[in-house]
This record gives structure tokens, sequence and C-alpha cells, in this order.
């Protein structure tokens, strides 16, 4: 028997017995014993019997609906972004191993630099020792040193020697190692190695500019790891407005990322 008629049955007994007198005093005493007996089989409170029965898979595919065109559009950026981290991670490989090649051949012109520097200054050195020996056997008539000493000089030394013998002694320099002496090579030495030094500071900003283009070129490749991490994160949003702004920001930092590859190549 359901609650209903326990309760009814309880209310005529107290009827019979009192004469009505407790009948009303038992009624809510029924109701509440009503709401706690069990009802019988296939009854149940209208709140219940009328109820919408949940389905957890309808709210969760409800929760994931997404635009037929997202996994199309995913597919396409991420692919395309693979190829450009690709590209940028070969251009900043190559543009370092120029800056590497570059640093070497500025390095050695450095060392060729001071090579050739060293070079003149012991010529320099040893045709002004020379030359006032020569002067001085010269002076005392010593014409056996003076062959020696001439001798001992190079070729180019003695070219330079006999142009200012050959001036007359008030229109020559004071010394045959002079600028307006065209048989003096030793200044051509020295300005070689000048050049040489020059070009090893070219290739020094060369390579500097290789190296900041391969860090440039690695910082764009730190970029498009987010535009894979917002792509990613994109198809676990349930919002279409969500996946939208991570499909832009996705795009856009795919964009920066191909300009300045372009750019930096």
């Amino acid at each position: 028997m359901g609650g209903d008629g326990q309760c009814k049955t309880l209310t005529t007994v107290g009827a019979a017995v009192s004469g009505g007198a407790i009948s009303g005093n038992l009624r809510p005493l029924c109701g509440t014993l009503a709401a706690r007996l069990p009802r019988a089989a296939g009854q149940a409170p209208p709140s219940e019997r009328y109820a919408i029965p949940h389905n957890p898979a309808s709210t969760h595919a409800a929760r994931a609906d997404s635009p037929d065109w997202l996994p199309l559009a995913l597919a396409i950026l991420l692919g395309t972004a693979a190829i450009v981290a690709g590209l940028i991670a070969w251009r900043a490989a190559v543009h370092a191993g120029h800056a590497q090649q570059e640093f070497a051949i500025s390095t050695q012109a450095v060392n060729n630099a001071n090579v050739l520097q060293q070079n003149a200054s012991a010529v320099a050195f040893g045709e002004r020792n020379l030359f006032l020996s020569f002067r001085s056997a010269m002076a005392q008539n010593d014409q056996a040193r003076s062959a020696e000493i001439r001798g001992l000089m190079d070729a180019e030394t003695v070219r330079a020697v006999d142009w200012w013998l050959a001036k007359s002694p008030a229109a020559r320099p004071t010394s045959p190692f002079s600028s307006s002496n065209p048989d003096w090579t030793t200044p051509r030495r020295i300005i070689n190695a000048r050049a040489a030094l020059d070009e090893s500071v070219v290739s020094l900003h060369s390579a500097e500019g290789q190296l900041r283009r391969s860090h440039n070129l690695e910082f764009l490749e730190a970029a498009l790891a987010l535009a894979f991490l917002t792509g990613g994160l994109t198809s676990t949003l349930g919002s279409a407005a969500a996946q939208r702004v991570l499909l832009t920001v996705s795009a856009a930092l795919l964009t920066l990322a191909f300009v300045g590859l372009v750019v930096l190549w």
C-alpha cells in the first residue's frame, strides 16, 4: 500500500476512535508520513515523473560542436607552419655557417696584416741601417766597404739608392727613402698591410651581419612555435568564437614568420 492509502486508513481509524477530534491533527502527520514512506511500484513523484533524463554525451557534443571547416583550416595552417619552420631553421643554419666563415677570414686577414706590417717594419729598419753604413763608407771613400754593403741590400733598396745617387746634391732629398722616390717599395708593403687590416674589418662586419640574421631567424622560429601551440589548442575549445580567435592568432604569427623569412633570406 502506498503512502496515500496508509494516510487515509490512519485518518479513518482516528475519526472512529475520537469521533473526528483527532483526525484534523493527524492530517499534517499523514502528509509527512506520505512523503517519507515508499510509494507503490510504478509510481513516482511529479518532479521525477516529468523530468527530462540527463545525457552527458549530448552535453559534451553540444559543448564540442565545431565548424565543419575547422579541421581543414588547422591542417593547412599547421602544414604551412611546418614548412616555414623548416625553411627558417635551414636559413638560420646557413647564416650561422657564413658567419663562422667570415670570422675565420677576418682572423686570417688580421694575421696577414700583422705579418705584412712586421715585414715592412723590418725591411724599413734594415734598409735604413744599410744606407747609413753605405753613406758612411762613401764619406770615408771606402770603396770595398761600400761595395760590400751594397751587396747586402735587396734589389728594391739598391734601385732606391741608385735613384738618390743619380740626383744632384741640391735636388735630391736627404734620404732615398722618400715618397718622391718611385723606386722605394717599402711604402707599398705598408699599404698592403693596411689593406689586409681593412679586409679583416670588412669580414668582421659581414660576420656580425650574418650572425645577427641567424639570431633574428631563430627568434622567428620561436614565434612560429607559438603558432603551433595556439593552433593545437584551437580544437580543444568548445566556443566557436574562441576557436576563431586562436586560429586568427596562429595565422598572424605564421604570416609574421613568413614575412621575416623573406626579409632575412
